[in-house]
């Protein structure tokens, strides 16, 4: 379902994501993290494969974000893009969603995440430090959908 591309991985047949599943060590580190760094948006690449049902997200990479501007947006640090090649280079892994923090409580894609959601074919997690979650999907047609989101024990 999924094949390599220039800037992370390209979901085929995006219609046919009914969830996105989530390991709940790897949400709850990111989540705690989002806590710490409060006033900035952190950034994490959700690394896993895409089955039957839906995409499962077994890793989180946590990414520094070196924005100029790091209360209202995010900027990945390119160290982090490395690190990432270096996990998936010798695994089935992919890119399969960009998590983020948002400083305020909404989790709904700003005007700057849907201009970056264009670039990435891949289903976006927003969260607030309350622990509030979305995931979204900005399909070709500039369609913005929200997916399901489950948090797993079995990673």
């Amino acid at each position: 379902m999924f094949f390599k591309a220039r800037g992370g991985c390209l979901l085929k047949n995006i219609q046919q994501i009914f969830k996105l599943f989530i390991c709940g060590s790897q949400f709850k580190r990111i989540l705690n993290y989002a806590k710490t760094y409060k006033y900035i948006e952190i950034v994490g690449i959700g690394l896993g494969t895409m089955q039957e049902n839906g995409i499962y997200v077994s890793h989180i990479e946590l990414c520094n974000n070196i924005s100029k501007n790091p209360r209202y947006e995010f900027l990945i640090d390119s160290t982090c893009y490395y690190n990432i090649y270096k996990i998936i280079r010798n695994t089935e892994k992919d890119i399969v969603t960009i998590i983020h923090s948002h400083t305020i409580n909404d989790v709904t894609p700003s005007i700057k995440d849907l201009t970056n959601m264009r670039l990435w074919n891949i289903p976006w997690l927003i969260l607030n430090i309350d622990g509030e979650y979305k995931a979204w999907f900005l399909n070709p047609d500039n369609m913005l959908t929200s997916i399901e989101t489950t948090i797993i024990d079995s990673c």
